[in-house]
């Protein structure tokens, strides 16, 4: 069953290191991050790591983990291509899997991406500055193998809304607003809620941006239902006052049954009372070919005995706001109501057989279902498969689906659950 898991940034931001440090406090393998961060000087021209290492400390009243690196640079700044090139040889020297390369090359992508278009130069020319130390490279490999060691890339992995923080920032370029215009850019276009925070001074760095975004599904609003097995806390180096900088990293599994799978989805409701039958069947046939999980509409009466309906939605979070587009052009709805659900789930799995049915052979698509042992629980034909039989039969659906059936039963019958 995956993990669920939250990266929480909505009071101090994140960044690489900070991140970094709440993966290390969660518990993943220090060892192994630092011997991997120490490799790194190899693949950037002119860098030492002096020192390296996670040392306890505390933030208003919170025991945190800090990343401390020291080093020596000859560079001030580095073109894309040979920060995209340091990632690619380093990941490859260190023998990633697959997941935790995929997961640093395409984070040090998006950062350069990033700079490429706010200075609309080409990824492999574009000079970068802060973002071209040995600290990103380090930040990126080990957020990728303490990710990998926690097992968060089969996992479900949500954000809090992020905190930006607001004021100024001093840089090389000189002086922007916050958030930065890097910052902004890596989220343009992402389900992801920034919000400035508490702080009037940067707290979400590129880094940081770039390792959320390409690890998390998006923002959610409030934690999903699960059970916490691990909880970390990654200190930054900045005094914001009386806030505690620290990125909360929290780690568990869903409270249900074992036996059975889980995910989250998001429901989406809404009322309405000015439309017609045939708009609602257009409105059915367009969100069924979105790629939505379900719609329902549901007839009933509103105050004054006026009728109306409900169109309830069930979808992934990253099509909320194309659905939410559809319905408040198309239906006219002022409001929809939104939920994030747990929901219990089986395996599903599709597989095709041949079915006799009055002396005619047919090829059947089956609907096969299963617990998380392997199980399997149910398993019915495809009502469009049955359809098209009792056209060319000419005999009544039910019957061709209780034939089709018992030729199911048949094939899978020995291996149907049955309760203890």
């Amino acid at each position: 069953m995956p993990g669920i898991a939250v990266i929480d940034s909505q009071i101090s931001g994140i960044s690489g290191d900070m991140f970094l440090s709440s993966l290390i406090d969660a518990g993943a393998d220090k060892k192994r991050v630092l011997d991997s961060i120490y490799a790194c000087e190899e693949f950037l021209e002119g860098v030492r790591i002096i020192e390296a290492n996670f040392e306890k400390v505390t933030s208003k009243g919170i025991n945190a983990t800090r990343f401390v690196l020291k080093s020596k640079d000859s560079k001030t700044c580095r073109k894309g291509g040979e920060l995209i090139s340091a990632a690619s040889r380093c990941c490859r020297q260190l023998d990633l899997n697959h997941q935790a390369r995929s997961y640093v090359q395409n984070s040090m992508q998006t950062l350069v991406e990033a700079e490429s278009k706010i200075h609309g130069q080409s990824i492999k020319t574009v000079h970068l500055h802060e973002t071209s130390s040995i600290d990103t490279l380090v930040d990126l490999i080990g957020s990728g193998i303490a990710a990998e060691n926690l097992d968060l890339f089969s996992s479900n992995v949500y954000s809090t809304p992020i905190a930006t923080g607001s004021g100024l920032t001093h840089f090389s370029h000189g002086i922007v607003q916050n958030p930065t215009n890097a910052v902004l850019q890596i989220f343009l276009g992402r389900p992801f809620i920034l919000t400035a925070g508490y702080s009037n001074t940067e707290t979400t760095t590129p880094t940081g941006a770039s390792l959320l975004v390409n690890l998390c599904v998006g923002s959610v609003n409030r934690y999903p239902d699960f059970q916490p097995e691990r909880i970390g806390f990654g200190a930054g180096s900045k005094d914001l006052g009386q806030i505690a900088n620290v990125t909360r990293f929290v780690m568990g599994s869903s409270h249900s049954s074992s036996k059975y799978g889980n995910d989250t989805v998001t429901v989406l409701e809404t009322h309405v009372d000015d439309t017609t039958g045939e708009h609602l069947g257009a409105l059915i046939e367009y969100l069924s070919k979105s790629g939505i999980k379900d719609v329902t509409v549901i007839p009933g009466l509103t105050k004054k005995n006026r009728p109306n309906y409900t169109i309830k939605i069930i979808t992934d979070y990253s099509r909320v706001d194309s659905t939410l587009d559809f319905l408040f052009t198309e239906i006219g709805t002022l409001g929809v109501r939104i939920q994030e659900m747990n929901r219990i789930v089986l395996d599903r799995d599709a597989t095709t057989m041949k079915c006799k049915i009055l002396n005619d052979e047919f090829i059947v698509r089956v609907k096969v279902s299963k617990d998380n042992t392997g199980q399997i629980v149910n398993a019915k034909p495809e009502f469009d498969d049955i359809r098209k039989i009792s056209k060319s039969l000419r005999i009544p659906l039910r019957v061709a689906n209780q034939i089709a059936l018992s030729e199911i039963q048949t094939r899978f019958g020995n291996k149907f659950y049955t309760r203890a």
